[in-house]
């Protein structure tokens, strides 16, 4: 039992060492970056902006694409059926 105590810990701490040295490096980086943030805000905001325009535009891409498709689709059923034919 003692042993595999002294294999935890042994195995746990330099886990535990690392995890403790990734929270201060993160939180280092934001105490850094956060008046950054502030600074270009607006540049942020406008980049954002252009970003859900462009993802609002592929998106209704794909739905006008899947309309047609559809359209097409039942115009190909449509005529078949006129003509009789077994497709």
């Amino acid at each position: 039992m003692v042993s595999a105590t002294v294999a935890g810990a042994a195995l746990g701490a330099p886990l535990l060492g690392a995890m403790g040295f990734s929270f201060l490096a993160t939180l280092t980086l934001v105490l850094v970056t956060s008046p950054l943030l502030l600074i270009f805000s607006p540049l942020l905001l406008c980049a954002a902006f252009v970003l859900a325009g462009a993802l609002t535009g592929f998106a209704l891409a794909a739905a006008m694409a899947f309309t047609g498709l559809c359209a097409l689709s039942w115009s190909f059923r449509e005529v078949v059926k006129c003509l009789g034919l077994n497709w």
